[in-house]
């Protein structure tokens, strides 16, 4: 154990007197010492003076087990590299320094290389990669080891799941699969067919006529199937199962991949473990835990990912043979297992759970047996009172379209948005443009037109071959918040222009001019509300520059290699409220050199960088805030002058 107010006692080793040849090249010389010290024991002392002024720049202390160094710039202690990793460094010492140095930390290191994003390899030589070497292994040495104890952590809490048994098969080949297989031979010269069941594993005889994929049920068990022709080894399909346990009075979640495929008409299965999620009971606080099992970006395979206060979100069936024995006969008033096993889609089952527990209408849902959709609805997504019709905001005869169409949560706000305009066939058109979570557009499109009108319009303008079913939307969005900004009044005469493109095209060139005409006119206040009373700022070599027009936004942000020409940071700086300095070079004020940002209320610097986002150096950071300093004093001060010349007038 190294005790830094012991270690502050130790004396300075004196540093060595070392030839004009031996110095070539070198940053930092090396003197190094053991001393027996209280609390301590035996410890390795290397001190580390600059070649050239031979000033103590480093302390480095170690009892051969651990380290820590001293910088004396700072006065601050740490126990990272003694140098940093990025640049070159190449020490010297005597070589009765470098062999005690060796012999005390049982290392023969000579050099050591750091790897460094976007510099590449940075070497240190010398006693310096001696004591960096040691440091590099021991931090392997301490990384490894915690990989190790997570790793066997990892293993106990997923040891508390039992391998799927039979029960678990025919919950995946009964309920989680949407249907069997009945697989059918060819004609004999009876005109009959041998069938049989890959669920029941019964066979018969039949005369019917079948086809290929043809849905249907087994006559001998009643499950639903799908007619298979021969060539069983092409069946291999794939759901994901969640399966939870109580260990210990903790609750534990584990998702499954389960492939299924058939070998004599007899379904097969394989189980992948691929998420896992612990609710622990650690000190009588309740922790989160989750595990995923991801892909690696570099180097491709899976990995597991630990994910602390995490929860797995994965949309999975739920495992319900053990529900009630988990979550007991109700959980929150709701029979949860009643309501999964009435749920014939793959769910958010934690957000289920999060749900039932804060959301009283998620209840009144998995009652009405909407277990999907009351996973997924969060709070604003319902309306107040009781009864359907209350709680989700559209009519009660919905109900049974709901049920048998599964009505996703996007499928509902647009059904809500349709007040009341929406049948089981709208629905199925809705599906069929595929727009998937990009719907939030339509929702302003209906405003101006029914659902049923709007597609009957998406058909016509899809046929014109320039936009898609989604584009034609964004468009016509885009349309008619043009058509508002103008003031020009949406009616039946302008709200389906024939052709979008051609109607959409004239009005952008004329919205472009005007927006333009508009950031020019509010730049041109923006500057003359800054030179009101900015008359050149310089100091220590640096000068303001202000920006004159979105052009020098621009001009900066692709000199500079950042994100200054961004059209927010343009608003920001001609709405006065956080504006954008370009600090140059008083030789040079053309160059760019670095750009901040100021908030003109606070007049804190906000940010300040250079090329590529280089972070400020001291005197940059020291000068920008000694001109916002000087820019908060001079505006109050003028504004203080404005007033009492305003009062004087009146």
């Amino acid at each position: 154990m190294l005790y830094k107010s012991e270690l502050k006692k130790v004396p300075l080793t004196p540093c060595p007197k070392l030839r004009e040849k031996e110095l070539k090249d070198i940053t930092l010389i090396a003197a190094s010492s053991e001393a027996e010290i209280p609390k301590c024991g035996k410890v390795l002392c290397v001190d580390y003076y600059s070649a050239k002024t031979k000033e103590l720049q480093v302390r480095f202390f170690s009892d051969g087990k651990n380290h820590v160094n001293y910088v004396v710039e700072t006065d601050k202690w740490n126990n990272n590299y003694i140098c940093g990793q990025r640049n070159d460094i190449r020490t010297a010492a005597t070589d009765e320094d470098l062999c005690m140095i060796k012999h005390f930390l049982k290392t023969d290191c000579n050099s050591v290389y750091f790897e460094s994003v976007g510099y590449g390899w940075a070497r240190r030589t010398g006693p310096l990669a001696v004591c960096d070497g040691f440091i590099k292994q021991k931090k392997r040495d301490e990384k490894w080891n915690a990989e190790q104890r997570k790793w066997n952590l990892f293993k106990k809490r997923t040891s508390w799941f039992k391998e799927p048994g039979k029960s678990f098969e025919r919950f995946c080949d009964t309920k989680a699969f949407k249907n069997t297989y009945i697989f059918f031979s060819n004609l004999d010269k009876k005109h009959e067919r041998n069938c049989t069941c890959g669920h029941c594993g019964k066979s018969w005889r039949t005369k019917e006529s079948i086809k290929h994929k043809q849905s249907t049920n087994c006559p001998k068990c009643g499950q639903k199937a799908l007619f298979a022709e021969r060539y069983q080894s092409s069946i291999n399909e794939k759901i994901t199962v969640c399966e939870p346990i109580k260990h210990d009075n903790q609750l534990a979640l584990r998702w499954l991949i389960v492939n299924r495929w058939y070998v004599d008409s007899k379904p097969k299965f394989s189980f992948e473990p691929d998420a896992y999620t612990f609710y622990l009971n650690e000190n009588g606080k309740q922790k989160i835990v989750s595990y995923i099992n991801t892909v690696s970006m570099y180097y491709g395979g899976k990995n597991w990912a630990y994910k602390n206060d995490e929860v797995c979100y994965h949309e999975a069936f739920v495992f319900t043979n053990n529900v009630k024995k988990v979550f007991g006969e109700k959980y929150y008033n709701t029979d949860l297992k009643r309501a999964l096993d009435e749920c014939k889609e793959p769910i958010d089952f934690i957000g289920l759970l999060d749900r039932l527990k804060t959301i009283p209408q998620a209840e009144y849902l998995c009652k009405l047996g909407l277990t999907k959709l009351a996973s997924v609805m969060k709070t604003e997504d319902y309306n107040g009172g009781h009864g359907f019709e209350n709680v989700m905001g559209v009519p009660k005869s919905f109900l049974p379209m709901y049920k048998d169409f599964s009505v996703t949560l996007s499928e509902h706000r647009i059904i809500k948005a349709a007040n009341g305009r929406f049948n089981a066939a709208l629905l199925q058109k809705l599906r069929k443009y595929k727009f998937g979570y990009t719907q939030d557009p339509i929702f302003d499109v209906l405003d101006y037109m029914s659902l049923e009108t709007l597609f009957n319009y998406i058909n016509k303008q899809t046929a014109l071959g320039h936009y898609g079913p989604l584009s034609v939307i964004s468009h016509l969005k885009d349309y008619y918040k043009m058509l508002d900004y103008f003031n020009v009044p949406i009616n039946k005469s302008n709200r389906k222009p024939k052709d979008l493109k051609e109607s959409h095209d004239k009005l952008v060139e004329r919205y472009n001019a005007a927006i333009q005409a508009e950031r020019d006119a509010a730049s041109k206040k923006a500057l003359e509300f800054v030179n009101a009373w900015y008359n050149g700022y310089q100091k220590d070599g640096f000068c303001i520059v202000v920006p004159k027009e979105r052009a020098d936004f621009i001009r900066e942000g692709q000199i500079l290699s950042h994100c200054v020409g961004g059209e927010h940071y343009y608003k920001n700086h001609i709405s006065g409220t956080k504006m954008i300095f370009f600090i140059r070079q008083v030789e040079n004020t053309e160059k760019p050199f670095y750009t901040a940002e100021i908030d003109m209320t606070s007049f804190q610097v906000l940010q300040c960088y250079g090329f590529g986002d280089k972070a400020a150096p001291k005197e940059i950071k020291d000068f920008i805030k000694s001109f916002a300093r000087y820019a908060k004093q001079t505006i109050k001060t003028k504004g203080a002058f404005e007033s009492a010349n305003e009062r004087k007038a009146s």
